[in-house]
């Protein structure tokens, strides 16, 4: 029998699949922020990693960004990935997202963004298992970040 909490967790697992869906639906850099502003104290690894896919492929796409809330945002990213937060196929996700923004924010934010993309690569062999997409999807966003100037790191 449920003595008042079931109720709290119920809505607490509501809230984490909507915060998805809103992450998922999001149209403007601007909106995946204000989620994030709203709601960071209920987000996990899966939806600041989620933010930060959705802001690249937003960028990607021509939507603007500034470089202090990417690099917030890929700083978050980052603590969760050296936590261990993440699996396979989120470390491979952001590999890729590095490169779909890399003209729109790398070059304002190169040593956050660098140590993510090396975090991530170290991370990912011992993440679990991997599929054959997110292995080659690694391997192309790998053979993409090697070309990146790092000179003025």
């Amino acid at each position: 029998q449920c003595l008042g909490g079931c109720r709290g967790a119920t809505s607490k697992r509501s809230l984490t699949k909507q915060l998805s869906i809103w992450i998922q639906d999001a149209k403007s850099c601007r909106r995946v922020l204000q989620l994030w502003r709203k709601h960071h104290a209920s987000f996990d690894a899966i939806h600041a990693a989620g933010c930060f896919w959705r802001v690249s492929l937003l960028v990607r796409n021509s939507q603007y960004i500034s470089a202090v809330d990417y690099a917030q945002l890929a700083e978050v990213v980052n603590d969760h990935v050296q936590k261990d937060e993440l699996n396979a196929r989120g470390l491979c996700n952001i590999l890729v997202a590095l490169v779909y923004s890399r003209y729109a924010a790398f070059c304002e934010t190169p040593l956050i963004c660098f140590h993510l993309a090396q975090n991530c690569a170290e991370k990912l062999p011992s993440a679990g298992l991997a599929s054959p997409k997110d292995i080659s999807s690694a391997a192309w966003a790998s053979s993409q970040l090697l070309m990146w100037d790092t000179s003025e790191i």
